[in-house]
């Protein structure tokens, strides 16, 4: 019998091809991952260029970046190690659009890292964008191993050149609620332009004991700052407030008081603060108690 030799080499090859797709199948599937990886990091630079000089909103691009969802990441990351410094903020603005729109998404832990690289990029818009977006992260995963390590560098930004990187800093370092930046945002506090934000980081914070204990400085301006800080905290503060009216630092009493006024509303004080207006021997301490009684009784 004569073998066909078409029908033979037709048969012969695809057994082969369908044995070579078979061994290479994890190979295939990479490139083509791979391909598709390398689409979506076009796309993402695409849409991350077009956003840049120009103005009005940017809700299109924004919407187009979320709904790519995870693929849209290593584009991300990719612009954020560009030479174009506008092209890596434009990142930053794009990362936080996707935390913002997708608080779900956990893959966006990934960009922790490189946003924290991001905090001494040269350019500014670049450090002020990777605090925001940190504290963006910060509020969705404020336990997350990751973020911890974000605390440190974000305080050395209090003291950055550029006050809009300052400022993004301590709204950051508000979310993230690591005890460790209190010192360093008290700091801040100082800081005409940074005042507001250090205020209300520490507030959202929530811990008193620290700026109580900084009342003894004899620094008036700080002391009026600290005490601002206290009234805000208000109910929070309260009890290390009235154990502090009986501190052996008279400037501690007297702030103590003070943020009692501010908070107006504690009437579990009134004895205590009865008590120093009876027995505390700086008329200053004394005066302050008296006002804290009057705003309390005013205020209920």
């Amino acid at each position: 019998m004569k073998l066909n030799r078409r029908r033979f080499l037709g048969r012969a090859g695809a057994a082969a091809a369908l044995l070579f797709v078979s061994g290479c199948g994890p190979h295939l599937e990479n490139i083509r991952d791979s391909s598709q990886d390398s689409k979506a990091t076009s796309k993402v630079l695409s849409i991350l260029r077009s956003t840049i000089n120009k103005s009005g909103p940017l809700d299109a691009e924004s919407t187009a970046l979320v709904q790519m969802g995870d693929s849209a990441i290593p584009g991300m990351l990719s612009a954020l190690r560009d030479e174009d410094q506008e092209l890596r903020a434009s990142a930053v603005w794009g990362l936080g659009e996707m935390v913002e729109q997708n608080e779900s998404n956990v893959q966006m832990l990934t960009t922790v890292p490189p946003l924290i690289e991001a905090l001494s990029d040269p350019y500014w818009k670049v450090r002020q964008g990777a605090a925001w977006v940190l504290g963006g992260l910060g509020r969705i995963y404020p336990s997350d191993k990751q973020m911890k390590g974000a605390t440190p560098v974000l305080t050395t930004k209090l003291q950055d050149s550029k006050v809009e990187v300052r400022q993004a800093a301590a709204m950051a370092l508000r979310t993230l609620g690591n005890a460790s930046s209190i010192p360093p945002l008290m700091e801040s506090l100082s800081d005409s332009e940074m005042t507001d934000y250090a205020q209300e980081a520490l507030v959202a914070l929530g811990d008193p004991v620290p700026l109580i204990a900084a009342l003894s400085t004899t620094d008036e301006a700080s002391r009026r700052l600290i005490i601002r800080v206290l009234g805000e905290m208000g109910a929070v503060a309260t009890s290390q407030l009235i154990e502090g009216l009986a501190n052996s630092d008279a400037n501690i009493r007297l702030g103590c008081a003070n943020a009692l006024t501010r908070i107006g509303t504690a009437t579990t004080a009134v004895p205590a603060l009865e008590r120093v207006l009876e027995n505390d021997p700086d008329q200053r301490v004394r005066d302050a108690a008296q006002i804290a009684i009057d705003a309390t009784y005013v205020s209920n």
